[in-house]
């Protein structure tokens, strides 16, 4: 447990009323544990990694950097900024400018409302004192439309992170599923799967996937898949959301419009037989073809769906 405010819990059986551990060890480091009410803070097999601050002496505290049996002056829980009520300090907090810098600086930059906590010093618990809300950005997809033809094979999708650095932030994205194209290994793409995406710390640099389409052959119209960001409480980090749904446009490379309009140029400038051999080599498919492609397709589909 890192960089928690664990207070003003109850028990009925008065012991472990903020920490009770029945198995295997908890280990803590720049957390406070206080102001059980009616009962201990801590019970069994609590470690500490230190840095931590606990208001009695039940946790077990003793290595570098703990305070043990001090009260940490924590004001009620208030909102104090962000998106949760938190448990300021006081002003002459031993908690204040007492926590590890490491673990500020390379693991945990933000406090719990996603405030800023620094390079140097910091608080032990998870509210910051005389901080201010982190400079986080803006998680969004490069652009709201992407296309690619069928036949590419390969459609590249990106992120941004813009307007901050500030802090270790991430979203997920998924396939909402609600577009006319089909996924899997014999239909239009390859499935998506939710996953998230991360930026560190003054990391501002572009995230790109890449999503596999696959040509069918089948004169069809083209098709859509519609792409989202997860936002609100899958979204870690201070970071807002700027463009959160793209629509990815899978063109198709035997679409009926241009086949239609290439048939209506050779009729009216070419006779019955002069068309029959422009076919013969290579300007349109053989019927008997196309209708055996079209079959096997619907056939693959029609097992996919059983």
């Amino acid at each position: 447990l890192i960089h928690l405010t664990i207070a003003n819990n109850t028990s009925a059986g008065s012991v472990g009323t903020n920490i009770y551990n029945e198995g295997g060890i908890i280990s803590l480091s720049n957390t406070i544990i206080a102001n059980p009410v009616g009962g201990l803070n801590c019970t069994s097999n609590i470690s500490t990694l230190g840095y931590n601050l606990s208001s009695d002496a039940s946790c077990g505290l003793g290595v570098e950097g703990d305070q043990s049996s001090t009260d940490p002056l924590l004001i009620a829980l208030a909102d104090n900024g962000g998106f949760s009520n938190t448990l300021a300090l006081a002003v002459g907090s031993p908690a204040i400018d007492a926590g590890n810098s490491v673990l500020c600086s390379d693991l945990d930059m933000l406090d719990q409302r996603f405030y800023y906590r620094g390079n140097s010093v910091c608080d032990i618990g998870a509210y910051e004192a005389g901080s201010a809300l982190a400079q986080s950005g803006s998680l969004s997809f490069s652009s709201s439309n992407y296309s690619v033809n069928e036949s590419d094979g390969i459609a590249t999708i990106t992120f941004t992170r813009t307007g901050g650095s500030e802090g270790i932030v991430s979203v997920p994205y998924f396939d909402s599923e609600l577009g006319t194209a089909d996924s899997g290994s014999y239909d239009d793409y390859a499935d998506i799967a939710w996953t998230r995406l991360e930026w560190a710390d003054g990391d501002a640099s572009d995230k790109v996937i890449e999503i596999a389409v696959y040509e069918d052959y089948a004169v069809e119209d083209n098709e859509t898949i519609l792409l989202q960001l997860e936002g609100d409480l899958y979204t870690y980090g201070g970071a807002s959301l700027g463009t959160s749904t793209a629509t990815l446009t899978i063109i198709d490379n035997n679409n009926s419009t241009s086949s239609t309009s290439s048939t209506s140029s050779t009729s009216s400038t070419s006779s019955t037989s002069s068309s029959s051999s422009s076919d013969d080599e290579g300007g349109a498919m053989n019927p008997a073809l196309l209708f055996g492609l079209l079959f096997l397709h619907s056939i693959i589909r029609r097992r996919r769906q059983q």
